[in-house]
């Protein structure tokens, strides 16, 4: 029944005698009560209103410590998302869930429905505009996306770039394991390490 003076009205009865069954939802003479619904029930999730909530105080809350970030740089929030539901209709229907937070797309750009996607943590972090892009067999890779592709340590490969090594000579030339109780030397033989 989609509310309780109809489950009343239809099984004959006074709404004291429905009243308790029907706050708990459960059957009275073999019929199930249901609650009535609003689309704050529907789409009130905590995790998804912190979402909203947040992005807003990015860009409209001055005081807020990403405020540069964000609002400082002239990002904003469009029209048909100051309002929560239309935003909760938006997620629910473009893939949230709970392993996913919001990213822009074009990272300089609004947050809005044709610019806004759910994404890992992972694909969040490769799409950041302080990322080093770095040019490899004429394709564009953020440091992490380079380094998980030819399988090296991203540590590794940012130092080595920092000490000016090319691209290729970065990627491909091998690492030194380090083996306890010997190390190379300047001039490339072995040297033993006492103690």
């Amino acid at each position: 029944f989609p509310s309780e003076k109809a489950a009343c009205d239809f099984l004959g009865v006074s709404k004291s005698c429905v009243a308790s069954a029907y706050r708990q939802g459960n059957l009275y003479h073999g019929y199930k009560i249901i609650k009535p619904v609003s689309e704050n029930d529907i789409y009130g999730d905590k995790r998804l209103r912190k979402i909203w909530e947040s992005m807003h105080e990015r860009c409209e809350y001055e005081k807020h410590v990403q405020y540069h970030n964000y609002g400082g740089r002239g990002i904003s929030v469009c029209d048909e998302w100051d309002e929560y539901i239309p935003f909760a209709k938006w997620a629910f229907s473009n893939g949230y869930s709970d392993g996913f937070s919001i990213d822009r797309i074009d990272t300089n750009g609004n947050y809005e429905p044709d610019n806004c996607r759910w994404s890992t943590m992972k694909e969040q972090a490769n799409n950041k505009r302080t990322n080093r892009i770095i040019i490899y067999q004429e394709q564009e890779y953020t440091l992490a996306e380079l380094a998980e592709k030819v399988g090296m340590n991203v540590t590794t490969l940012r130092e080595r770039l920092n000490l000016g090594w090319s691209v290729e000579d970065a990627v491909n030339r091998p690492v030194r394991l380090k083996t306890k109780g010997w190390r190379m030397s300047n001039c490339g033989a072995k040297m033993e390490v006492t103690t």
